[in-house]
């Protein structure tokens, strides 16, 4: 757009601005804690056959106890397995046994040359110097271990949901699989030696630690690569030879907001108006949706949420609001700004000028891009309804009356949209040095949201009481016939038994039913009645007896006494007796059998049906807890932020005191000390905080837990779904009433019941980039106290720079304009330093007043005093002779200095909520629209 067509908007003040920063981290100088990553990472790493073998190999520890409280009673070891291949554990953080053993050959080979046939390596490595290296709980890989798995809680905290039974459980599971995997390792090295592979020996235990002049010339080497950094990875290293600055450059741009003019747009509708007639229109304008949500449970518990969204017309504002929700921008709770990690492209160059054009162009791009995509999503956001009645639900509504005063002629109107025109420019505003580290796994230090539910008991119907056979009673008095005979002679029978004469044939048969036996135990007696005797004698009124003699049979007795009876005539007796009944014990057990059975069968139906409804109760609950889960409402988006904040902050701060954070004789006074000069130093509440994607590096999947303790499984024939039939691990349940599933659901994250998906995002990321600005003017004392051995170290600063063409020159000028002097080439440090000074003299040049614009050709009465930063709000509106602007080195057309410079500027049109009625006229013959008269 030409600049004289905005000469009219000159002086007009932003109504809105917004600052944004564009973080530039280097890669160059590689300090004392990225050396340390750098030696660390490719000291203890497992070589890939080693991987390949340790399945063949058996652990020779011996431990006693269940997993959930093993101890050690023997460290061995181990052996070749067999076919069976055992339980690996991963080999990603290294191992213990090869720097160990590492030791051990040094230590046998003192000043001898390193071994080379097979028969030297056996010499050096074999079983008594592998025990050695494996050694036990003090030192050696065992002593190691026992140093890594009193860390290892603290790195696998309990997860939610688990017990300390099944925490302890699976720690142990983890601590002891390595131990096994450092015996199985110690017996593959035994192998290697005595199958003679000395080129595999030589790679694992000749490759030592390096002493301090190797560190020193691996750390000469790698800055030398750093000329183009890019060019130089090698993937195939595990990009041991690169590293990532602490320093870092922001360079901050405000975007000014500017009202320019109005004017109308294109026709939104059309109204005739016949001659002499006037009609009212009603224009209703829907800005606020209103979604209510009813949800009701089998409790009949009713939820209502309600939910509001307003379009934003004002694109200040809208910009903001996207700013804030923008998932790659770093957040910042105390201060109004964005930083934008997507544009985090890491440079070599320490040069402000270099890093302040890519900023330049990254933010241009990115503002542009913004601002365009909102202002199209204002412009399709508007319906707007004309209706001729005056009845309207929206208060927002807005009353037109239109009338046709001419007697004889149509009359017509268009509803055409008010149109907004605002002016955006960006202007430099500042530049900071920033000290930057990472937290890993970040998410670990915050707690977890548990939702207390109470499941309720199953309730089962109890079953009637089940037919049970009673034990037969017992009877008695029952009566019993038995016929008798006596047989006369001549001769004298005497008593064959102590009660009497015996009559019959000594067995005599009762007539008793089927389960029942006579009460009676052998050689009782019971006395019978004669009911009939027929012959000589006066038989009937003797005394006869029943002897039971076992079984159902008894013997009848005449009471006689010891002198006999000799009566020569027959007698035939009807004798009666009594006697009781009772079950027999083969009845009773039968019964017992019977009844037992019976019960068993309604036991298991009980059972059954208890197990039923506690399965359904559990289903229930499981129903219930995802609804529940699903609907939790989330905390307020500024307290999750803070929290994760102040994660970030206890990292940054135990760096930076690293020295004195942990000690415990430290006492709160000093370190109120080291808080004050601390935020002296460094802008602590501009801190940010980048979190980087869960992809690189997928953490372990967890999903919710809905109870049962594992009894009870939500399989197939519980879950209706699109199944492709492949078993997939981060499946996750839901129900026809719950809310739709929160973020990382199908990734297996780890989620937050009340968390944002941010908050889910910051839970599951592998790290943090953690940003401190240095405060303007404190550039020296911050890379003083960096440089302390217990941060960065000074290692490194000494060597050269890779300076761009005319860089070297640049610096040694700058440092001796300054009073300092600089090596010849310049090294990393006098770089650092270098670039403190162009940081402070532009921070020194913000805080200076001037007149503004600050350019030739305007008298100084249309002019004001204002500092660079502020001009804006003082003067107002300039338009600029172009729309952007990229290097800040080339000669400024607008002003006299290259620093604070309105780099940008751009117009965009924003439609607005008032349409205004306008008369038009058309020729009747070719229906277009007459030109209004001027």
């Amino acid at each position: 757009m030409p600049n004289e067509s905005l000469e009219f908007a000159i002086g007009r003040l932003p109504y809105a601005s917004e600052i944004f920063g564009t973080y530039r981290p280097m890669v160059g100088w590689a300090s004392k804690r990225k050396r340390d990553r750098i030696i660390s990472d490719g000291l203890n790493s497992l070589a890939p056959f080693l991987r390949d073998l340790l399945p063949l190999y058996a652990t020779g520890n011996v431990y006693s106890g269940p997993i959930e409280d093993r101890s050690v009673t023997r460290f061995d070891i181990g052996r070749l397995a067999g076919l069976t291949l055992p339980k690996i554990a991963p080999a990603d953080d290294g191992t213990f046994m090869v720097p160990a053993l590492q030791a051990v050959v040094v230590e046998r080979l003192g000043d001898r040359p390193a071994p080379k046939t097979a028969d030297e390596w056996r010499g050096v490595v074999n079983e008594d110097t592998v025990r050695q290296a494996y050694g036990n709980t003090d030192q050696g890989a065992v002593g190691a271990w026992v140093k890594w798995s009193r860390g290892v809680p603290e790195q696998f905290p309990l997860l939610p949901g688990e017990s300390t039974f099944q925490h302890n459980r699976r720690l142990n599971e983890l601590i002891y699989a390595v131990l096994d995997r450092e015996s199985r390792l110690a017996a593959a090295l035994i192998d290697l030696a005595k199958s003679g592979a000395t080129d595999a020996l030589s790679s694992l235990l000749l490759t030592l630690a390096p002493d301090p002049v190797t560190v020193e010339a691996q750390i000469a080497a790698l800055q030398k690569r750093l000329s183009d950094p890019f060019l130089e990875i090698d993937p195939r290293d595990g990009l041991h030879g690169v590293s990532v600055s602490p320093l870092g450059i922001v360079h901050y741009f405000r975007q000014y907001f500017f009202e320019l003019d109005t004017f109308l747009g294109p026709a939104v509708g059309h109204v005739w108006l016949t001659p002499g007639t006037t009609v009212e229109l009603v224009e209703s304008s829907t800005r606020r949706t209103l979604v209510e949500t009813t949800t009701e449970s089998l409790q009949e518990l009713t939820q209502a949420s309600e939910r509001s969204d307003r379009t934003q017309e004002e694109l200040g504002e809208a910009i903001k609001q996207e700013n804030r929700s923008d998932t790659k921008l770093g957040f910042s709770t105390t201060v109004n700004q964005s930083w934008p990690s997507g544009d985090m492209s890491a440079t070599g160059s320490i040069n402000v000028d270099t890093t302040q054009q890519e900023a330049r162009e990254s933010t241009y791009k990115r503002m542009r891009e913004q601002s365009e995509k909102l202002s199209t999503q204002i412009r399709t956001s508007y319906k707007t309804t004309f209706r001729t009645v005056t009845e309207t639900t929206d208060v927002s509504s807005k009353r037109y009356v239109l009338s046709n005063p001419s007697p004889t002629d149509l009359q017509n109107y268009e509803m055409r949209r008010k149109m907004r025109r605002v002016a955006v420019q960006v202007q430099d505003i500042g530049t900071y040095l920033c000290w930057e580290t990472f937290v890993d796994d970040p998410g670990r230090e915050l707690g977890l949201a548990n939702l207390v539910h109470i499941a309720k008991e199953p309730t089962v119907t109890p079953l009637p009481n089940p037919a049970l056979i009673p034990n037969p009673e017992r009877k008695s008095g029952v009566d019993f016939d038995i016929k008798a005979i006596w047989h006369g002679s001549d001769n004298r029978r005497y008593p064959t038994q102590p009660e009497g004469i015996g009559l019959g044939f000594n067995k005599i048969p009762v007539d008793v039913p089927d389960g029942y036996r006579i009460d009676l135990a052998p050689g009782q007696v019971v006395k019978l009645e004669c009911l009939a005797a027929r012959g000589e004698g006066d038989f009937g009124s003797y005394l006869y007896l029943a002897k039971y003699i076992g079984g159902n049979d008894i013997d009848v007795i005449l009471a006689w006494g010891g002198g006999g009876l000799r009566w020569t005539h027959t007698v035939n007796l009807d004798l009666r007796g009594a006697i009781t009944l009772v079950p027999t014990d083969q009845r009773l057990a039968d019964i017992a059998a019977a009844n037992k059975k019976t019960l068993d069968k309604a036991d298991q139906a009980a059972a059954a049906a208890q197990a039923k409804a506690q399965e359904e109760a559990f289903y229930t609950a499981a129903q219930e807890r995802i609804e529940l889960a699903s609907a939790i409402r989330k905390r307020k988006f500024e307290d999750l932020r803070e929290e994760e904040r102040t994660v970030v902050y206890r990292a940054l701060i135990r760096e930076l005191m690293a020295g004195w954070y942990d000690l415990g004789a430290t006492s709160d006074k000093q370190r109120h000390v080291f808080a004050t000069v601390l935020n002296a130093i460094f802008d602590v509440d501009r801190m940010l905080y980048f979190v980087a994607p869960e992809w690189w590096k997928p953490r372990q999947s967890s999903s919710l837990d809905v109870g049962g303790n594992g009894k009870y499984s939500i399989g197939p024939d519980k879950t209706v779904a699109w199944s492709d039939t492949q078993a997939r691990k981060d499946n996750y349940l839901i129900t026809g009433k719950s809310e739709p599933a929160r973020l990382g659901s199908s990734l297996g994250w780890l989620l937050q019941l009340d968390g944002d998906d941010m908050r889910n995002r910051f839970l599951n990321a592998p790290w943090v980039r953690a940003v401190m600005p240095v405060r303007p003017g404190k550039e020296e004392a911050a890379i003083a106290w960096l440089t302390r051995a217990e941060v960065e170290g000074t290692e490194g600063l000494n060597l050269t720079y890779a300076a761009q063409p005319g860089e070297a020159e640049e610096i040694t000028q700058g440092l001796a304009a300054a009073g300092q002097a600089a090596s010849d080439p310049p090294t990393i440090g006098d770089a650092i330093r270098y670039l403190c000074l162009r940081v402070s003299e532009k921070h020194q040049e913000s805080t200076s007043e001037r007149l503004f614009p600050d350019r030739d050709g305007i008298d100084d009465g249309d002019k004001v005093w204002a500092t660079p930063i502020d001009k804006v709000y003082e003067h107002g509106f300039y338009p600029l002779e172009r729309s952007f602007r990229a290097s800040p080195v080339e000669a400024p057309t607008d002003g006299k200095s290259r620093n604070f410079q309105i780099m940008a500027q751009w117009t965009e049109i924003l439609p607005t909520d008032q349409v205004v009625p306008v008369v038009v006229r058309y020729n009747p013959i070719t229906g277009r629209q007459i030109p209004p008269e001027e």
